[in-house]
Order: C-alpha cells, then structure tokens, then sequence
C-alpha cells in the first residue's frame, strides 16, 4: 500500500486538465486517504499485542523492569507483543516484587500492586523506635519525675506547716482559756480542746518530719539517676539504615501516547 505523504503529493500534483479537480477537492481527498490510512496503520499496529496496565505504588521512587528492559511508571495502559513477561520492581525501603505476566491478543492484563517493606527496613523501624523510647525515657521521666516530686513535697510541707500553726495558736488559746476559768466546766472544756488542738499539731509535725526525710533522700537520688540517665542517653548510637538496590537504571525507557485509549512503549536496553 503506498504511504499517504505520497498519495498527497500525487494527488495535489495531478494537472488541471478540465477535468473539474479545484484545490478544495485535492484536499478533501487527501484527508480522505490519510484517515483511512491512519486506521489501516492503527488496525496493523494492535495486532498480535495486548495491553498491559503496571503500576506500584510505593512513598519512595520505583524501579521497574519488564524482562531486562527498564519500564517507566504509568497508570495509562502500554501495548505489548503476545507471550510471557517477567515484571521486577523495587524501591528503596520495599521489598523486591517479582511475577510473571501473561499478554494476550486484545486483552487488558493488570498489575498493581503495592510494595511491602523489606525485612531490613521493618527491622531498623523497630530499633529506632526502642532508640527513640530509650531516649525519651531517659531525657524525660527521670528528671521531670524529680521536679514534679519536688514540688509535690514543697507545696505538701507549706499545706501543713500552715494547719500546725493554726492548730499551734488553737492549742495556745485553750491553755490560755483553761488558766483564766473559774467554771469547772469551762475548765473541762478548755483543757480538752488544749490536748485535741495539741494532738493535731503534733500529727502535722510528725508528717512534716516524715517529708522532709523522705525529701532529703529522694530528690538527691531522683537528680543522680536523671544525670546518669542524660548521660548514657548520650552514648546511645542512633540506628542507620543502608540497602543495595536490587535493580539497576542501567536503561533508557522512552514511551509516547498512541491515540486516546493505548500507550506505546519504546523499550531500549543499554546494559
């Protein structure tokens, strides 16, 4: 069949002639030939292919080979001679997929998928969650643990000196009340609440006694272990994660669209 840029220029070159060929109808016929020879060429182009629609998904870049051939990623389908293909694809951090794929005439074969991560990476992700645990442990409980006690027993030893001193002058007042009555019953009263008010100052002192013990040990304590802790949180080495890559870019992939439902694919290997 003769090409349709050579039917245009026979077409356009014929001679007058009388023959009632004006230039609009040269150009009516050659649009004529060039759409019938465009669906001729598309009707050769699909026959004997199928269609392939591949795609990983993946946060990271991936590498795909179709056979050896570097295949660029897309989401539109690429027409492919019939037969068996073997369809690799990695990226950084996943793991290396591999299967084959099966063209056939006129058919749609799909492979989507999405990359898993590969054992290393799973693995370094759970040491730099215990590296990270390990360092916020160390950074933030220890210390912040100390100075919340801290003010804890501070408030807590203010809140009963304050009750002992009143308690203190309620005991005060008693003794005083008790040395002026006359009245036995005054007498009686006064003395009793002297040893209730005395007794209740008493029990805030012992508490305050206690605390302020138990402060003298533990806040010293609770400061020794938060700069143990800073300092080993220090020597703790934060877990790197290296990986060879499992394919090469060693290849030029050039892919054009072929009109509105078919991706061509120009696979070239460099290797």
């Amino acid at each position: 069949m003769a090409k349709p840029g050579n039917l245009m220029r026979l077409i356009l070159q014929l001679p007058d002639l009388n023959m009632n060929f004006p230039v609009i109808t040269r150009i009516i016929a050659c649009l004529a030939i060039v759409h019938c020879s465009s669906e001729t060429f598309a009707q050769e182009l699909v026959q004997g292919k199928g269609k392939a629609i591949i795609y990983f998904e993946s946060p990271t870049p991936v590498t795909v080979r179709l056979d050896t051939a570097l295949l660029r990623q897309t989401k539109n389908p690429i027409l492919l001679n019939e037969g068996s293909y073997i369809v690799r694809a990695w990226a950084p951090t996943k793991e290396l997929y591999t299967d084959t794929i099966t063209i056939k005439e006129g058919k749609t074969t799909i492979c989507v998928k999405t990359l898993k991560n590969s054992e290393g990476y799973s693995a370094y992700l759970e040491e730099l969650s215990s590296y990270k645990l390990k360092k916020t442990g160390a950074c933030y409980v220890a210390l912040p643990a100390t100075l919340l006690y801290s003010g804890f027993a501070y408030f807590k030893y203010k809140q009963n000196a304050r009750l002992m001193n009143e308690h203190l002058e309620n005991a005060q007042s008693a003794k005083e009340g008790y040395e002026h009555s006359i009245s036995l019953t005054n007498i009686s009263i006064y003395k009793e609440r002297y040893y209730s008010e005395k007794a209740i100052y008493e029990s805030y002192l012992k508490k305050n006694n206690r605390l302020a013990n138990l402060s003298c040990v533990v806040i010293p304590a609770g400061l020794v272990a938060s700069a143990a802790l800073i300092y080993w949180s220090g020597k703790l080495k934060k877990p790197i994660y290296s990986e060879t890559p499992l394919l090469s870019l060693n290849s030029i992939s050039i892919t054009r669209e072929f009109d509105r439902d078919y991706s061509l694919s120009l696979l070239i290997n460099i290797r």
